[in-house]
């Protein structure tokens, strides 16, 4: 909203897991992992298209949002 009228764009970018140094130490599962050159693509591409919120992959996105609606137990 600050930004308004200053010819400024903003992209929220919400990518699911990017294999680096950092998530190789992850124990835990990582479904749709990708690489930082495929995310970075996508990324450029999205900010490109002026894109004010991307999230992907969009399978990925889809399961979080569904898990908003079970009951704990299920995603604990």
């Amino acid at each position: 909203r600050h930004l308004r009228g200053t010819g400024v764009l903003v992209t929220t970018l919400c990518p699911g897991f990017v294999k680096t140094p950092m998530t190789e130490k992850n124990e835990h599962p990582m479904p749709q992992v990708m690489t930082a050159e495929y995310a970075a693509r996508r990324m450029i591409r999205a900010i490109r298209a002026g894109k004010k919120v991307y999230n992907f992959p969009w399978l990925l996105t889809r399961l979080v949002k569904l898990s908003g609606w079970a009951p704990d137990a299920v995603v604990n």
